[in-house]
């Protein structure tokens, strides 16, 4: 019988999010990572056998690398993780009951159970807890280097967790740098560039369900790094096409499947593909790495895959000493309970409620800081915010209200009776210029700054650093203009957002300039600009996509360096570009525009004249929400039926695949036009795109599975 600990929290310590807060579900990344791997226990090096019903505890401590905004999540949200994560391997999903009998009647008890670490290497008290003020590594954009190994204990002894703000994976497809991972995890003896665990995005622990940390991800992760390949197999083909009914995963009582399962739980089961039916899809297992399944289908490991990561736990280099007494007693498991604290002074750190980048709308200047100690336990703390309102406090949680935007300075003094420990940071307060840009002819030229830091819009960097934004002496028909300066050896995501406009009721569009030179050689390169509108201070509730330029879209010229520094010189070497601003924020004077930028290696890229107008022309694009149409059935096998009100000249319907390949193109006039695909597509997972005579896309992107 397994016990478990029932664990209170207090609000005002842990910082937990509802299922509303996250409506993007972000892939799995370790098929991203594999290539990087050095050694595999591989699909047939360790077999299934009969094992025993022993249970094995394995040492684990998280890293957590943070800048000191909401990534650095808290102890309760940690052992809220480690409790979801043993949960789920003692066959105990609070959602297990609803799972097909089909699939429940062969759930397992892995008979493993991953505890706190109480020792470090050197013998040392732990609470299996470390942090960080790291924000290069906490905003980290890409596959983990061997930075990273600094920090790591020795993986024949401890599960390494390594918790960041962040990942974005590099591979070759647009959809993976417009959207990051979850995390990702090595194999038993693999490693990343000199590491082995797993590696998690810090948002999914603050993901909540009904009272339950509803997330899986870290016992999805926990599995790879246990030795389990995702049900479809060990390939790259994600999300899924018809060669993956070729692969296995070597386990026998998990149906072949043809990739991530995109159907909805329960409702849409069974889900066939690769002619597993009638059962389908074993959609409820936690390898499968579906993308659009909301939290808490995930519900079972099969008594295949417990062979397998016992297997593993037994016969594998980097496994098989860490449930061993030697080792638990040298990490101090046994004497872990959720109160544990070190015989020692703690170690001060705190995090706020916000992302250090974070802007705020004048006049709610305000943040949130929350105590993050580690090691020993705190018996009282003092806060110091000179400056601000509260100058002093005492509490775990504090709200500080600054009077105006600029530098402040926070300390934070923790004791208990083995002494005290004081840290002190710094933080840079931003706050957007109340005074709107007019209606009718408000813009931000940049013609009045020589610096970034002094311009009419307001920027926000993400995984950037200062220069890779600069005021550049060159603009359309101009002295100045935004230049980004990515260049050939960097990949990042960063983002900049306007100050108010004042759109008013005849300005239906979004405009700004873009100069920019393709790159000419052979390596492949994925690079974009997604505009998004908001108002009421960037309420997330009123956020949409206007526009989205990606790839040759962002290419004006063809004059200049192909391959490092561009710098435009002629008015023929920019275009404009215009975007339909939607209905809903017309007539307000609190609209804000985000430009978020993904590149990789490419060439200067240069922005001038962001601003609103009437609609004196043809937008460039299209908002992406602005248009109705529909496919359906979807998914299907054979005819399709596109439904839309026609509004002017025939359209085009374009189908791509994953990888943003061309598969065929059909005239369209609504009135629900069928198209039979049974011989057109394969089966698969594509992209559709409605497209109007002028070679415009119109309204939204559709998902389409072709089975």
């Amino acid at each position: 019988m397994k016990k478990y600990i029932l664990l209170f929290l207090l609000a005002a310590t842990t910082t937990l999010l509802t299922a509303q807060d996250f409506d993007e579900i972000h892939p799995c990344g370790t098929h991203l990572i594999q290539p990087a791997q050095s050694s595999w226990v591989g699909d047939q090096s360790v077999l299934q056998t009969t094992t025993s019903n022993t249970e094995k505890i394995i040492p684990v401590v998280f890293h957590i690398f943070h800048e000191s905004g909401l990534e650095n999540i808290s102890r309760e949200n940690v052992l809220l993780a480690l409790e979801r994560l043993n949960k789920d391997f003692d066959k105990n999903h609070e959602n297990l009951p609803q799972t097909p009998a089909v699939f429940k009647n062969i759930a397992a008890d892995v008979d493993v159970r991953f505890v706190l670490a109480t020792k470090d290497p050197q013998g040392n008290c732990t609470d299996g807890i470390n942090r960080y003020f790291d924000p290069a590594l906490a905003g980290m954009q890409h596959v983990p280097g061997n930075s990273f190994t600094t920090y790591q204990w020795d993986y024949k002894k401890y599960l390494n967790i390594f918790v960041v703000k962040s990942f974005i994976w590099k591979a070759n497809d647009i959809a993976n740098y417009f959207s990051a991972s979850d995390g990702a995890a090595t194999f038993p003896n693999g490693d990343l560039y000199g590491l082995n665990g797993i590696y998690l995005s810090h948002k999914w622990f603050l993901f909540t369900q009904n009272g339950n940390f509803a997330n899986e991800t870290i016992t999805h992760e926990a599995g790879h790094w246990l030795n389990l390949w995702h049900t479809w197999g060990p390939n790259n083909n994600f999300p899924g096409n018809a060669q993956n009914c070729n692969d296995s995963d070597e386990v026998s009582d998990t149906p072949n499947q043809e990739g991530p399962t995109p159907a909805k739980c329960l409702q849409d089961f069974p889900f066939i593909s690769c002619n597993n039916g009638p059962n389908g899809n074993m959609f409820c297992n936690y390898m499968d790495c579906c993308q659009d399944q909301p939290k808490g289908c995930h519900t079972m490991f099969t008594n295949g895959q417990k062979d397998r990561m016992q297997n593993a736990l037994n016969n594998t280099f980097n496994r098989q000493n860490l449930w061993t007494d030697v080792n638990l007693n040298a990490t101090g498991v046994n004497q872990w309970t959720p109160t544990f604290s070190c015989p020692t002074k703690p170690k001060a750190d705190f995090g706020t409620n916000l992302s250090y980048e974070y802007i705020h709308c004048m006049p709610d200047i305000s943040m949130t800081f929350q105590e993050r100690c580690f090691k020993g336990k705190v018996d009282s703390l003092r806060w110091l915010f000179p400056g601000g309102t509260p100058s002093t406090a005492t509490s775990n949680e504090v709200t500080v209200s600054y009077p105006n935007p600029g530098l402040y300075f926070v300390t934070l003094i923790a004791k208990n009776a083995f002494g005290s420990d004081t840290l002190k940071r710094s933080y840079t307060v931003k706050a957007i210029d109340e005074t709107p840009y007019p209606a009718g002819n408000g813009f931000e030229n940049f013609e009045n700054t020589n610096a970034v830091s002094n311009v009419g819009a307001v920027f926000q960097f993400t995984g950037g650093i200062n220069n890779d934004f600069r005021i550049a002496f060159v603009g359309y028909n101009s002295s100045r203009s935004l230049e980004c300066g990515m260049g050939l050896d960097k990949y990042y995501r960063i983002r900049f957002v306007t100050k108010k406009f004042t759109i008013g009721i005849q300005d239906s569009i979004f405009s700004f300039h873009l100069s920019h030179r393709g790159e000419e050689d052979a390596k492949p390169r994925n690079k974009g600009i997604r505009v998004v509108a908001s108002y009421n201070c960037r309420d997330i509730s009123t956020e949409q996509s206007i526009g989205l330029l990606i790839n040759d879209e962002l290419e004006t010229t063809t004059v200049g360096n192909p391959n490092a520094n561009y710098v435009p010189t002629s008015p023929n070497q920019w275009k404009e570009i215009n975007f339909i601003i939607p209905p809903q924020f017309r007539g307000r004077n609190d609209v804000q525009f985000q430009f978020n930028y993904t590149a990789d290696q490419t060439n200067n890229l240069y922005i001038d004249n962001i601003r609103a107008k009437s609609s004196i022309m043809t937008p460039t694009a299209e908002p992406e929400n602005s248009f109705d149409w529909n496919i359906f059935p979807n998914p299907t096998d054979n005819e399709l039926t596109i439904e839309f009100k026609q509004i002017g000249n025939p359209m085009s319907f374009n189908v791509f695949d994953i990888n943003g390949r061309l598969m065929f193109t059909e005239q369209v006039s609504g009135n629900n036009q069928r198209i039979s695909v049974s011989n057109l597509l394969p089966a698969g997972f594509y992209t559709c795109k409605l497209v109007n005579d002028k070679g415009v896309p119109i309204g939204e992107t559709k998902k389409l599975i072709k089975y």
